[in-house]
């Protein structure tokens, strides 16, 4: 996770250090600034420009930004670049003193919550939440999919999922996907012999999916796309054969967790365009890499004389996750080949 840090006091600068540290050594990737005048505690970096340019700089590029401060600071420096709870980061503020670690943006979608008590427990300090299904220990949707690396279709219905649960109303599910917990409090397992309860979840890669009148759906992003091309290929190409073939197989684009090829293709226009543009991680391996998967793979000669290895779309897409399914075999158009593996998943609530 990318963390950035601020303190401005010599109190609060020794505890960022402190925290600074303890980040680092879980894994993390953190940045801490501080305006004091005074020697400066390990970890810590002069923060030179005005605060607001700094958050500017960093706010949609980190995971968390954390303020040692008042609370007044934090907010101030903040509000002219929040734009959507499922896009700014998590914001926490910690008093100088370490006694209240407080969750002030992007509890749920952010991680911040976990991350406040995560810190709270670390500096033994007291975590304040505010957010309702927390409070009330209820089922929070967003919290949920975000954990479970799934994609909210409509973030109005999730919050009517936390209002409805607030008022007890019981909450339909489906899921095209094995469920291996028990369901939270007021969520109820639709099963296809019943009337299905007015408004409900869907666990689903087919965001056309309505087994409620009104359906909220979870896509979990659990394809890997396999990818191979002649070289220049526009990405309209590519882009039209991804879409029809997902279609066809009533799989949500927003399924797809990453794009895989050959490292020939690594620096090709039109498979970079078209990730950029859905904002899809881009991996690519070497034909030996490739060619050294087994299984029954769609073999082609003139593939093979030009990358070295005999398919490049079914077998890039394994690599990436070699325990999942080959669901979608080797389709071709216009230049452009691809194939779909879907990873092995299984819900769990708790």
């Amino acid at each position: 996770m990318r963390y950035v840090l601020f303190s401005f006091t010599p109190n609060a600068s020794t505890l960022c250090s402190e925290l600074h540290k303890n980040l680092v050594n879980n894994s993390n990737d953190c940045t801490s600034y501080t305006t004091i005048k005074s020697q400066l505690p390990p970890n810590l970096t002069k923060l030179n420009l005005p605060l607001k340019e700094q958050i500017k700089v960093i706010f949609h590029n980190v995971d968390a930004i954390i303020f040692v401060s008042a609370c007044a600071i934090a907010v101030r420096s903040i509000a002219p670049f929040l734009e959507s709870k499922t896009t700014d980061p998590a914001v926490i503020v910690i008093d100088e003193l370490g006694q209240y670690v407080i969750s002030l943006l992007s509890g749920h979608i952010g991680g911040g919550n976990e991350l406040t008590k995560q810190i709270a427990d670390f500096i033994g300090a007291t975590p304040i939440i505010s957010t309702a299904t927390d409070l009330n220990h209820l089922f929070a949707v967003d919290v949920f999919a975000t954990k479970n690396n799934m994609y909210i279709d409509d973030m109005n219905l999730a919050k009517q999922v936390s209002s409805d649960l607030l008022n007890h109303k019981e909450i339909g599910l489906t899921s095209d996907f094995p469920v291996k917990s028990p369901l939270p409090d007021h969520l109820r397992m639709q099963s296809p012999d019943e009337t299905s309860l007015p408004f409900g979840i869907a666990i689903t890669l087919d965001d056309k999916k309505y087994p409620f009148e009104v359906t909220l759906r979870l896509i979990p992003k659990i394809i890997t796309l396999g990818i191979g091309c002649k070289k220049g290929t526009p990405m309209e190409d590519i882009e039209f054969l991804i879409l029809h073939t997902l279609a066809k197989h009533h799989i949500s684009l927003h399924a797809i967790k990453q794009i895989a090829s050959i490292d020939l293709k690594s620096s090709e226009e039109g498979l970079l365009s078209f990730c950029e543009k859905y904002h899809l991680p881009y991996i690519t391996n070497t034909s030996a890499e490739l060619a050294s998967l087994e299984g029954d793979f769609t073999p082609s000669t003139f593939v093979k004389s030009v990358t070295g290895v005999d398919n490049v779309c079914e077998r890039a897409a394994l690599y990436q996750d070699p325990e999942g399914s080959l669901i979608i075999r080797k389709t071709v158009r216009n230049g452009v080949t691809i194939a779909v593996v879907l990873a092995d998943y299984i819900i769990k609530f708790f």
